[in-house]
């Protein structure tokens, strides 16, 4: 199936294993780039080669429940695309229509 994510950036919390490691894995094969977050660096480190190093996923650590965590990630996101904020933001919640 082909969701047309190529080109787009999503954030996917709790990444690094699991459900959320299947999530970024299938967000990557069709076409997306992933920032995804877990609680320990080398764990975040390992989950992001395993779904295709820089070129395809960065993994941060975070505490998903600390204040700020979500600048954090999109932080993480727009600097391992190189894309601006308001384009990153737009990818990391979803599709726009306003701006498609």
């Amino acid at each position: 199936m082909d969701l047309d994510l190529g080109g787009r950036v999503y954030v996917v919390s709790g990444g690094t294993h699991r459900l959320g490691f299947a999530a970024a894995r299938e967000l990557v094969a069709e076409g997306a780039r992933v920032a995804i977050s877990g609680r320990d660096a080398a764990a975040a480190a390992a989950a992001a080669a395993e779904l295709g190093g820089p070129a395809h996923a960065a993994g941060v650590a975070a505490d998903n429940a600390a204040p700020g965590v979500g600048d954090t990630l999109t932080g993480a996101g727009v600097r391992a695309t190189r894309r601006r904020a308001g384009q990153h933001r737009r990818a990391a919640t979803g599709n726009c229509p306003e701006h498609p």
